[in-house]
């Protein structure tokens, strides 16, 4: 007995006295390693993992009429329920402060997500301008192509009726010399012009005609003409003939103007149709390409509504932070 004494202990000095003597860090987890094992860390997280509001306040106090045994030179054994309620106080605000920090990070993963695909949208929107402005260049350049095949077109049409009204004056011209030339060159007894023009004519002969003919079948055909007749109607058939080659000279030339001149205006033709189906395919890329950035910037606005609303919501987290 004379090894040992007895005495009380308030509440209070015996907190302070554990305090002093066993440091709250000391019975933490924080404190030790990862190769040392904590056996009150172990207690506290297979027994007390759970919701800590069942835990009794007069558990956490001692009695006023507790008394221990203290031997001369042994510190006095540190109360268990006092330690596992100040591991299980110190879980609770370790898991309070990381549940905050956990949602803070996903916003501003979100956020940096959002700003991303803001700023991918952004390109993509410059992408799509630059090509409406391009395409509306080409369009421009194709609008000055057309209206320049249509002058051409025009032209190449006012050149093709003046040619054809100098080949009809001409061809007047021409008749009207030739008529001139062979009234002015036939002196032969026939009339070569009365019957180049009327061409060949059905004679109604008469009876005693007729009974002349038969006479003159019967016998042998002779034609009595003079040399300078013969002579003269050389002259004649030489002139006509020289005519008829130049008519079908003149007549060549102006089918092969008139051949160049319809290829020319196929191939005008042509390349007006081509043109007017780019123009209607330019169009209708442009009219796409417009719905297309009207979707776009739907998209924007509704992307930023949403960067706003995330604002405030972090605002709304770092208001209550503080």
């Amino acid at each position: 007995m004379s090894c040992t004494h007895y005495r009380t202990m308030d509440s209070r000095r015996d907190r302070l006295y554990l305090d002093f003597k066993y440091p709250h860090s000391c019975y933490t987890t924080t404190c030790h390693t990862s190769t040392i094992r904590n056996p009150c860390s172990e207690v506290c997280s297979k027994n007390y993992s759970g919701n800590y509001s069942n835990w009794k306040p007069s558990d956490l106090t001692r009695n006023d009429n507790e008394t221990y045994k203290e031997g001369r030179g042994d510190p006095p054994f540190p109360d268990s329920n006092i330690q596992m309620a100040r591991i299980a106080s110190a879980y609770t605000t370790r898991h309070r402060e990381s549940t905050p920090a956990v949602s803070i990070e996903k916003m501003q993963i979100c956020l940096k997500l959002l700003e991303d695909s803001n700023a991918a949208l952004h390109l993509r929107n410059h992408d799509l301008t630059a090509e409406n402005k391009s395409l509306a260049r080409r369009l421009e350049k194709d609008a000055v192509k057309m209206e320049k095949l249509q002058e051409n077109v025009s032209l190449l049409q006012n050149k093709l009726s003046n040619e054809r009204v100098k080949l009809t004056d001409v061809l007047e011209k021409q008749t009207k010399n030739d008529k001139i030339c062979l009234e002015d060159k036939c002196t032969s007894s026939t009339d070569i012009v009365s019957k180049a023009d009327r061409e060949l004519q059905i004679w109604e002969t008469c009876k005693d005609c007729h009974e002349k003919l038969e006479g003159c079948q019967r016998e042998s055909p002779t034609v009595t003409i003079t040399k300078s007749e013969f002579e003269l109607l050389e002259r004649d058939m030489q002139t006509l003939r020289d005519a008829v080659i130049v008519r079908e000279e003149a007549w060549d030339k102006a089918v092969e103007r008139e051949r160049n001149f319809r290829q020319q205006l196929a191939r005008l033709t042509a390349e007006m149709i081509t043109t007017r189906h780019l123009c209607e395919t330019r169009q209708d890329e442009l009219r796409a390409i417009m719905k297309a950035l009207m979707e776009k910037e739907s998209e924007l606005k509704v992307m930023q509504k949403e960067m706003l609303y995330l604002n405030k919501l972090i605002a709304k987290l770092h208001r209550h932070q503080k």
